[in-house]
Formats: structure tokens, C-alpha cells, sequence
């Protein structure tokens, strides 16, 4: 706690100089997580992950922020699979109403996923101790970074019962262009190529050779019109170097077809390409 201690010395962070927490700060880090059709592998932390998290949380006082956003969308391979759906990891945090000592998750919710991507407008559940000083804070009370048209136009849809009908229309789709964009990587990926159905969710997350530099098909690929976006966007350490994201939301069913077969001709292409770098010339000396 050196660099808490000496910030603590210039009043700036509401910690005592032992590092103990405040009723200002009770919490010593924040953890981010998409627990629900995570972003970019589509997967979910399954049952006894999330009770292991909760208490891990608890027990080393971490603020947990869920970015609940995809939880509406859920998706199956075919008709005879069920969806998945996964209890939130706020359920796991169970907090008595009106208790403000206990609770180390937010849940963060968002139309964005089923409006658009522009509407820059959701919600927050979580306890009381971690909501509270969010609802007396400038944030809110000013009005400054809170869309109120867009939140009007939310409130229209949800009072006349809209939205239930759109979340609907909008989890038959998704799930239909997931299939036809699977169904298109089965046709057009050439062997070496891997991928899981998700579960959820906009993305599937597509494993590629070893020897495939997923930045160099994402600019490849850009150049006939086809957006992916390579592994090493999601990650910090620049890791997942042959893997690329797939998003299938928002791209009619024939255009994912025609972009999958654009894909799996790039891949083609770079894997010759390497063949030909380690591969002896014919008449080289064995």
C-alpha cells in the first residue's frame, strides 16, 4: 500500500495512512467482467464461477462492474438446443434491501445492444452503498450526461409495451444470422480453422493456424470490403495473434455468406503464402 499511503498524504484518496477502507471508499480495486455471452468469445462463467467470484470479491473488498449487455440475446445452433441462460452474477451477491455495509456488484444494462449502437443510454442495478452515491452525485443531478430524448423515446416503447415485442424480434434474428453465419464458416473456412456456436451474444470468436497473423487477414480483408477484427484487439499483451471476432448482428444472412467466402480466401491465400516461405526449393540438397 506505498502508493496508497503517500496519495492518502495529500488528501487525494480517501484511504487512512494504514490503508484501511472508508464509508467514501470501501473498495480496494474494481474488477470489470462480461460474466453473460461474453465479448468477443460468446461464452458464459458457468454457476460455481460466479459463486467463486462473489466470494472472492467479498473477501478482498473488490467493487465487481458486470457489463450485463448482451443478457437479453440469447442464441441456440438449432431449434432442439435450448438457450442458456445464466442467473446474473448480482444474483450471486444477494444484499438485503435498504443494507448499506454489504454488495460487490453492479450490474450494467443498455439498450444500445438492441436499439443501435449509438444510443448511448442504459441502467444500473446493484446495492445500496454502491447506487446511492450515484443518485446524489453531479453525474445525475446535473443533467449534463444524460440523453433525456433517448430516455423518453425508451420510456414511450417500455409504457406501451414495445419493447418486449422488439427484444423478441431482436433475439429471432440475431439467431438466425448466427446460424447462417456458422453454417457459412462450415462451408468456406478451410481445415485448421476453429470456432464454437455462442451462446449468446453479437460475436463468434474464430481460431485460426498458428501460423496466421490475424492483423495481417483483418487488413487483407478490409481491402474487399469485409470488417473483422484480429485477436490481439482484445487483449493488453497483445495475445490471441490467431484469432479474429465475427460479428453477425447487424450484416443481412447473404452478406455474411459472401463475407465468410472472402475470409476463408484470404486465409487461403496467407497459408500458401507461409507454405512457401519453409518449404525447400525442389532442388535443394535433403
Amino acid at each position: 500500500y506505498s502508493i496508497i499511503r503517500r496519495f492518502s498524504s495529500l488528501g487525494i484518496i480517501p484511504f487512512s495512512s494504514d490503508g484501511t477502507l472508508t464509508k467514501r471508499r470501501p473498495f480496494r480495486a474494481m474488477l470489470y467482467c462480461i460474466p453473460t455471452y461474453h465479448n468477443p468469445t460468446g461464452r458464459c462463467l458457468a454457476p460455481e464461477r460466479r459463486s467463486e467470484l462473489v466470494e472472492v470479491a467479498r473477501e478482498c473488498d473488490l467493487l465487481v462492474a458486470c457489463d450485463d449487455v448482451y443478457n437479453l440475446l440469447p442464441i441456440s445452433p438449432n431449434d432442439e438446443t435450448p438457450v442458456e441462460m445464466s442467473p446474473r452474477l448480482l444474483a450471486y451477491d444477494d444484499v438485503a434491501p435498504g443494507n448499506t455495509t454489504r454488495g460487490n456488484v453492479v450490474s450494467n444494462g443498455t439498450f444500445s445492444k438492441i436499439f443501435g449502437p449509438g444510443v448511448r443510454l442504459g441502467w444500473l442495478e446493484g446495492p445500496d452503498r454502491i447506487l446511492e452515491p450515484l443518485r446524489t452525485s453531479h453525474f445525475i443531478r446535473s443533467g449534463g450526461a444524460v440523453q433525456h430524448v433517448v430516455a423518453g423515446l425508451a420510456e414511450g416503447l417500455i409504457s406501451l409495451g414495445l419493447l418486449g415485442r422488439h427484444v423478441d424480434y431482436c433475439q429471432a434474428t440475431f439467431q438466425a444470422r448466427a446460424r447462417s453465419l456458422d453454417a457459412a464458416l462450415k462451408t468456406h473456412m478451410p481445415p485448421g480453422v476453429s470456432w464454437h456456436f455462442p451462446q449468446g451474444g453479437f460475436f463468434i470468436w474464430v481460431q485460426l493456424p498458428l501460423q496466421i497473423n490475424s492483423k495481417e487477414l483483418e487488413e487483407s480483408v478490409m481491402q474487399d470490403n469485409v470488417l473483422i477484427f484480429s485477436g490481439q484487439h482484445f487483449s493488453a499483451a497483445g495475445e490471441f495473434h490467431n484469432y479474429i471476432r465475427l460479428c453477425f448482428t447487424y450484416s443481412s444472412e447473404k452478406l455474411l455468406e459472401e463475407g465468410a467466402a472472402v475470409i476463408g480466401q484470404h486465409i487461403r491465400r496467407l497459408l500458401a503464402s507461409t507454405e512457401e516461405v519453409v518449404s525447400p526449393p525442389a532442388n535443394a540438397v535433403q
